[in-house]
């Protein structure tokens, strides 16, 4: 258990430091264990939170799912609950990790301004 803990403090706000900033992979994992570290309390509210943000949704989702069982049956309505309850749940989590790492990184965390593009550009 703690080595999870300790796993996700290092990968928490690192993924968005490599992206955005393009800091190298370690030196975020670092900043962002030392950034987690310094606001656990802040950390253990968002987990309670999204727990009972998680728990909500499931009970919802749960009772859609038992409604799409009379009319289309256990497979396809658990297989549409699911795939509605993780398209609600994961930007939601992503934009709370987003979030937490402006808040985390202070002004070294800003967003980038993309170039303006002339045509298609992947």
């Amino acid at each position: 258990m703690v080595v999870g803990v300790v796993a996700a403090f290092f990968t928490f706000v690192a993924i968005p430091q490599v992206m955005f900033t393009g800091h190298g992979a370690f030196a975020s994992m670092a900043t962002s264990f030392r950034a987690c570290v310094r606001n656990l309390p802040a950390l253990a509210v968002m987990i309670v939170l999204l727990l009972i943000t998680l728990f909500a949704a499931s009970i919802a989702v749960n009772l859609l799912i038992v409604l799409l069982t009379w009319a289309i049956g256990p497979q396809p309505a658990t297989f549409i609950g699911q795939l509605l309850l993780m398209a609600a749940l994961l930007p939601v989590m992503a934009g709370t990790v987003l979030y937490a790492w402006r808040q985390m990184l202070g002004d070294d965390a800003a967003l980038p301004v993309a170039p303006q593009a002339d045509g298609f550009e992947a």
